[in-house]
């Protein structure tokens, strides 16, 4: 993704950046440092990739989603999980707030009067809070009390396997994941315990359980994570100058330095998506005066990569299945429609696999109009605009040892 590069000339024209068509004149160089905080109740976030500050919700994978229905894949597979379980497994409630830190870092420097060169670094701090627990249905159907599952998930990581990924509940499998307590009601501390079970394979995702006063039992955490974003390099190059308009031509890289999510933390928050592109814009600047006026707009290439994921138990439809099996696509063309799946969100340590991956590629326009107040002292607004192509896997590589062939593997 494309994010400000801000450049500094002491002479006024300081609103250097991806969004126009100024350059630093030659031998002038300058460090810029961009800081930024946040804070966020009721909500984690994590920050977007390489070196672009878009938000996204961590927990919006994980946050209310209904333990039975997910196992069961649909209606008449919850009844059948809920039946074997004694009851509901409840619907997850996963709550946080974070304070978040950012820097970056730009060096800048005027080769000539008409050519600039830039990098940029960029820093990030987060820390959360997390509050995980259950909830569940209170009434059912027939408006009778719903059951809640009184299953007790066993202490021992070791005693919940599932060999090659196979892992089905039903009247056989149910022993793998503990005994039945009578007067025992299913929590989050059972959740956390079968996510890390050998089976599943998932770090913990709360240090410490705390009952409230109704007696739900609540898994807090306090994380902290820290470290460099994607680096980008840019070098901008003015072919016109005018008096009403200058215009230039930037090119750029952004390395995949940053650390991606970890497929082993059911939460967690990424720096990067380990994913380096390159890109070229084209920007124009209009001096009025104390009111500038800066536009760019331009293409970014996402190169081809790895990337370590778990794969969330992808189905695709039955056509499609049925085409493979008749040979009329392969399995590289079913990949590229992976956004057509459906996902389970919670699978088991067999579907952490090492991938073969395009990003999509990106169209990006930029405009911003500045207010210079005093000379040191001014206002303005950005305004952008991103068209992301769509993303596919090309290939599934290696999977954990033991673990059995996707149906779509030869």
């Amino acid at each position: 993704m494309v994010g400000l590069l801000g450049l500094f000339a002491p002479d006024g024209a300081w609103a250097q950046s991806l969004y126009d068509g100024d350059t630093l004149p030659r031998g002038v160089g300058g460090v810029i440092l961009s800081p930024s905080y946040g804070y966020g109740a009721g909500v984690l976030q994590r920050f977007g990739n390489g070196w672009q500050f878009g938000r996204e919700s961590v927990l919006e994978d994980v946050d209310g989603l209904e333990l039975s229905r997910v196992l069961g894949g649909n209606e008449d597979g919850k009844r059948a999980i809920e039946l074997v379980a004694g009851g509901s497994l409840g619907i997850t409630n996963f709550k946080g707030s974070q304070n978040s830190f950012g820097i970056n870092f730009t060096a800048a420097y005027g080769i000539t009067d008409r050519l600039t060169v830039a990098a940029l670094v960029p820093f990030q701090w987060v820390r959360y809070e997390l509050d995980a627990y259950l909830t569940y249905p209170s009434l059912d159907e027939d408006g009778n009390a719903y059951p809640i599952s009184d299953l007790k998930v066993a202490e021992d990581p070791n005693a919940i396997q599932c060999p090659g990924g196979d892992f089905n509940f039903g009247l056989d499998d149910i022993d793998r994941l503990g005994t039945h307590v009578p007067g025992y009601e299913f929590q989050a501390g059972d959740l956390q315990r079968a996510l890390t079970s050998d089976c599943l394979g998932y770090d913990p995702f709360f240090d410490r359980l705390e009952a409230d006063a109704a007696g739900i039992f609540h898994g807090r955490a306090s994380r902290t994570k820290s470290g460099f974003r994607d680096i980008a390099l840019g070098a901008k190059y003015q072919f016109f100058r005018g008096r009403h308009v200058r215009l230039a031509a930037l090119a750029f890289a952004v390395l995949g330095t940053g650390k991606p999510a970890d497929p082993n933390k059911l939460i967690d928050f990424k720096l990067g998506d380990g994913n380096s592109s390159a890109g070229f814009l084209v920007g124009a600047t209009l001096p009025l005066g104390r009111v500038t006026i800066g536009t760019s707009v331009g293409f970014e290439i996402e190169l081809p990569d790895k990337e370590r994921l778990r794969l969330q138990n992808v189905a695709f439809s039955d056509e499609l299945e049925d085409q493979l099996a008749r040979g009329e696509i392969s399995e590289r063309d079913l990949l590229k429609r992976i956004d057509e799946a459906s996902i389970q969100p919670i699978v088991t340590r067999y579907d952490v696999v090492e991938t073969s991956r395009k990003l999509g590629n990106n169209i990006n326009a930029y405009g911003y109009i500045n207010f210079q107040i005093l000379e040191w002292l001014s206002v303005g607004a950005l305004t952008t605009f991103l068209h992301h192509f769509r993303d596919r896997i090309d290939a599934i590589h290696d999977r954990p040892e033991g673990a059995a062939p996707y149906p779509t593997e030869a």
